[in-house]
């Protein structure tokens, strides 16, 4: 291994493939591949850093397209908490993080309400 199995650089291979395997909907694929860039980024850069973020709000994608919907809020939440430690609160990455979590409560609320009605 040139670079090893924690490199940052088969952590962002990984995340690739993870995108990869989204856009062509093989979500379970898309899934393992982002929690291998997860585990790398946080053994590399530990907890607060702006990869493992992105990795957790890759995460939260996959499960909003699955209709988990607490489980996607609950990594969105997770990518949110980081970026608020590294950003300012004007940042437009905190605004793009409070958007999608209020984007999320309102599917899943709209969810919620469709299947009480069948």
């Amino acid at each position: 291994d040139l670079y090893g199995k924690t490199h940052s650089r088969l952590a962002n291979n990984y995340n690739t493939l993870g995108v990869i395997y989204r856009n062509q909907g093989k979500l379970n694929e898309a899934i393992a591949f982002y929690n291998k860039a997860l585990a790398i980024r946080e053994e590399t850069y530990g907890k607060l850093n702006i990869d493992v973020a992105d990795s957790y709000g890759n995460i939260s994608l996959v499960f909003l397209e699955i209709a988990a919907y607490d489980i996607a809020e609950r990594y969105k939440k997770k990518s949110g908490l980081i970026d608020k430690r590294i950003f300012s609160s004007t940042s437009t990455r905190i605004m793009r993080v409070t958007k999608s979590l209020g984007l999320i409560e309102r599917i899943q609320k709209e969810y919620e309400l469709n299947s009480t009605e069948i």
